[in-house]
């Protein structure tokens, strides 16, 4: 059986897990935001590597230069940018131009405004590095699998305890009524 200490920290994680799981990854999904962590550096100095950021999906039409958008590779690669809207060009469809902050030159492809995933809201939320790690998978391990393991370890059965030394010694026997303490009678 776990000590006081391991109990209390066995509850804290049992509650503070999904807790911080709900926070981290439901609460803005039904919000309709993103929640992701920048890699790289082609943003700096608005974010840096490891900043993690919030995404709200947003209406083509009502982008404008200035915002930062996080749109997929255009390349078929996996991932998505996240860069600045330096020109807009209007007409069907409505394109795009954009640039790091920390890049000398525009982007190579022009973007259809339709393929945005979503308009970057907050870029500086804290605890960046701390949600970075949280979403990560040693983070969900920590979040997911490691709560339930501690709790399956505390349902095993525990040893029947003994009674302490001074409690066994201060029991006498107590004969039964009638019997006076001899044996027969």
């Amino acid at each position: 059986m776990p000590s006081g200490l391991a109990r209390w920290v066995l509850r804290a994680l049992l509650v503070l897990g999904p807790a911080v799981f709900i926070a981290g990854y439901v609460v803005p999904w039904a919000a309709g935001a993103q929640v992701r962590v920048v890699s790289g550096r082609s943003m700096e100095p608005a974010m840096s590597d490891g900043d993690t950021f919030i995404a709200f999906a947003v209406d083509p039409a009502d982008l404008a230069v200035g915002d930062i958008v996080r749109f997929p590779r255009l390349d078929g690669g996996r991932g998505s940018y996240v860069h600045r809207v330096v020109a807009i060009e209007e007409g069907p469809p409505r394109l795009m131009r954009t640039a790091g902050d920390g890049n000398r030159t525009l982007d190579e492809w022009v973007l259809p405004a339709a393929t945005v995933y979503g308009r970057v809201d907050e870029a500086y939320l804290p605890y960046s590095a701390e949600i970075g790690f949280l979403r990560s998978p040693w983070g969900l391990l920590l979040l997911g699998v490691l709560p339930v393991a501690l709790f399956v370890t505390t349902l095993r059965p525990s040893r029947p305890r003994t009674p302490p030394r001074h409690a066994i010694e201060q029991l006498r026997y107590v004969p039964p009524e009638g019997r006076a303490g001899t044996p027969g009678g």
